[in-house]
């Protein structure tokens, strides 16, 4: 049955059952990494309010994810329920887009199972996901402004207490809100009260956003509040720029340390940008939040953080946003004097489907490869190793493991909490704060050797890289390695060690 014969309605069935049953298999088998552990055993092991609130200031993220965490730790202490919860985000998510997107079937399928919303943002549990989820439900709820900003306002709060670049988009999508009540009468909801509510709402969120993410001074996290990249430097805005080529097509991703590539695509970042910038040019208010919201995106990439691929991520959903709210915003029509405007834009015009189709293929093909590539090779080798010290019964004594931010996965897994050299006790989550020293392996033994005179015979030592090193009075015997992953800060290897004769 080809897809061009089915039904809208049984082409969504057919695609949210897929996208449900996929996801539930691609979560369950997915091994959680030490960003996605870490955020649990916060929220696990904070025995405070207050330490818990002092704990998040560390991690450079906003609340709201680590809050929905807390309800979820109701539940039960099992990480797995963590993944579920994120799992239904990411369905939820999915289900708005079919029932409310203005995009035609076909693209909505191929964005359905596209990179980020049927992998980085489903199958990987951090708060892209949940931010997604808001930033599609204010797209639903743009259309209703007419009547009321309550909606809107609260989904701008949502999501830039998501993370940083919620942030970024909620202050672009409430400036052009701003605009659009200051140049268009006609669009205003009547009453103050829901104008008043709606954008107070919005501002409010937007400032606990910022509280949060200012870290506290001893925070190493990125640097801190350090380093930040303030001269000039074409090399650094090459590479910011090509952020854009970058989250728009998967499929080839420049190297940021080649200075042509940082120009190349970086020059294709503008490139698309215009493109784009022209095709909404007969919406303004969408133009407006998609330049100021790419641009927000781009300048922060240059002077602080360059970010990975689920960070430039965020440059995609500006583009959905921006074509999403312009089906519901008043044209503008191009002056007849603007004739080099309306040639671009009838070029534009024919080449804008093709395009955006060419862009959620290259979307879909890297979701496809991503979730098989998962499937097969463990994203961490965490739940493995975690599994083996289970089966092998060496849970109940003491482990030791370093580098302390790559065992968070083990102590989830394991349900208990971890010696790390790196603070010198006991403990299950990693805090980048002045406290925490990065220690080698000369001072991982030396530690290890401090244990075994004051209290213990023996101990498992966990390392994220192979112990080269011997000591004459310790016994090590290695027991097992892990190093068959895709993120290779998150290969375990195993040794038993105990005092020599």
């Amino acid at each position: 049955m080809k897809i061009a014969r089915l039904s809208p309605q049984r082409l969504q069935f057919l695609a949210l059952s897929s996208f449900v049953l996929l996801g539930l298999l691609g979560i369950l088998n997915h091994a959680m990494w030490r960003d996605e552990m870490n955020v649990w055993l916060i929220v696990r092991d904070s025995l405070t309010i207050s330490d818990f609130f002092a704990h998040i200031r560390y991690e450079g993220h906003p609340l709201l994810w680590y809050l929905s965490l807390a309800l979820v730790n109701q539940i039960g202490d099992d990480p797995a329920l963590m993944q579920g919860f994120h799992l239904s985000l990411g369905i939820g998510t999915i289900f708005l887009l079919w029932k409310c997107g203005p995009f035609p079937p076909w693209q909505k399928l191929l964005l359905t199972f596209g990179y980020y919303p049927f992998y980085e943002y489903l199958l990987i549990s951090r708060n892209y996901g949940i931010g997604m989820l808001f930033m599609f439900s204010f797209c639903v709820a743009w259309p209703r402004r007419h009547q009321t900003y309550v909606g809107v306002g609260l989904f701008i709060a949502l999501m830039a207490n998501c993370n940083a670049y919620g942030l970024f988009i909620g202050l672009a999508l409430l400036m052009a809100l701003s605009v659009e009540w200051w140049c268009y009468p006609e669009q205003r909801p009547s009453g103050w009260g829901s104008v008043l509510g709606g954008l107070g709402v919005a501002i409010a969120g937007l400032g606990a956003s910022l509280y949060m993410l200012i870290p506290p001074s001893d925070s190493q996290l990125q640097g801190g509040l350090t380093t930040w990249f303030f001269t000039w430097d074409w090399h650094q805005w090459g590479r910011a720029l090509s952020r854009v080529w970058n989250a728009y097509f998967l499929l080839l991703i420049p190297g940021d340390n080649r200075g042509f590539d940082g120009f190349l695509f970086g020059t294709l970042g503008v490139a698309l940008l215009g493109f784009w910038a022209i095709a909404l040019c007969r919406r303004p208010i969408a133009l407006l939040f998609y330049l100021f919201a790419s641009l927000e995106i781009i300048v922060f990439s240059y002077i602080k953080f360059l970010g990975t691929i689920r960070h430039y991520g965020s440059l995609f959903l500006v583009l959905i946003i921006a074509l999403w709210i312009a089906a519901d915003c008043l044209p503008w029509q191009i002056p007849p004097q603007f004739t080099p405007l309306q040639v671009f834009k009838k070029w534009v015009k024919r080449l804008q489907t093709p395009l955006f189709t060419l862009i959620l293929t290259a979307h879909l093909i890297a979701g496809l490869i991503a979730y098989v590539r998962d499937y097969i090779t463990p994203f961490s080798a965490s739940k493995a190793t975690a599994a083996y010290i289970q089966e092998q019964g060496l849970n109940s004594g003491l482990i030791v493991g370093s580098r302390d931010a790559n065992m968070a996965p083990l102590a989830g897994y394991l349900q208990r909490k971890i010696y790390y050299p790196e603070r010198q006790e006991l403990g299950s989550f990693t805090l980048f704060n002045a406290k925490r020293q990065d220690v080698g392996p000369e001072e991982v033994l030396a530690q290890v050797t401090d244990l075994l005179k004051r209290d213990e015979e023996e101990l498992l030592l966990v390392l994220n890289y192979p112990l080269e090193l011997n000591l004459p009075h310790l016994f090590i015997e290695p027991l097992a390695e892990f190093r068959r992953v895709l993120v290779e800060t998150e290969q375990y290897f195993l040794y038993h060690i105990s005092l020599g004769e």
